[in-house]
């Protein structure tokens, strides 16, 4: 077995939580919501990318390489082995519908379970922004414009700007309920995209 194919453990999830999420990393670096949604359109996307392209864009928006302070802390090692087995975690479960589960944050007010989807969403459409160009052929067509709406709607500034200021949590919960058809409705795309033009996705 390949180092980077044992799934991660409930500790060890919490662990890559927490690197992410210390008071030293840059003020963009996804949380781990975020990156399952990263991951998750890196993975499906149509570019095939070599962790080195893809790692330093967890930090933020523009590539600005691995962030120095992991010398400090001393955890570079630990974190490229966590996300790694993360994304192989991800891909794994891509490859079964009923095991993909987008992780989004849960709040309970008043006793009713509410969804926050946007740090997941957020984290996907950065993934397809680093290749934006490849992914023109799905954005540009109706079928991707119906694809990306949630992901738009919920992962960027102009998508939250036209959502209304009270949008019912059920509108959220079936939003979470859609994600992964989203999913699994984009790999069916770049599937039959490159078949139509004899072209290999991965």
């Amino acid at each position: 077995m390949d180092q980077f194919d044992r799934p991660l453990s409930s500790d060890e999830m919490d662990r890559l939580s927490e690197i992410l999420e210390d008071e030293r990393m840059p003020e963009e670096t996804l949380d781990i919501s975020g990156l399952h949604g990263y991951l998750t359109a890196v993975i499906i996307g149509p570019r095939p990318m070599a962790p080195n392209q893809w790692l330093p864009w967890i930090f933020g928006e523009e590539d600005q390489g691995i962030p120095e302070v992991f010398g400090d802390m001393g955890t570079l090692d630990e974190f490229i082995d966590l996300t790694m087995r993360f994304y192989n975690q991800i891909l794994g479960e891509l490859k079964s519908e009923d095991k993909f589960t987008p992780i989004v944050y849960r709040t309970y007010v008043d006793g009713k379970e509410n969804y926050i989807i946007e740090d997941w969403c957020f984290g996907f459409m950065r993934g397809v922004s680093i290749s934006m160009d490849a992914w023109e052929p799905l954005l540009e067509s109706e079928e991707g414009e119906k694809l990306m709406t949630i992901p738009f709607l919920f992962g960027t500034w102009e998508g939250i700007e036209s959502l209304d200021d009270h949008v019912d949590q059920e509108v959220y919960e079936t939003a979470v309920w859609a994600l992964p058809q989203c999913v699994f409705g984009i790999m069916d795309f770049w599937n039959r995209y490159f078949s139509s033009h004899n072209k290999t996705l991965h």
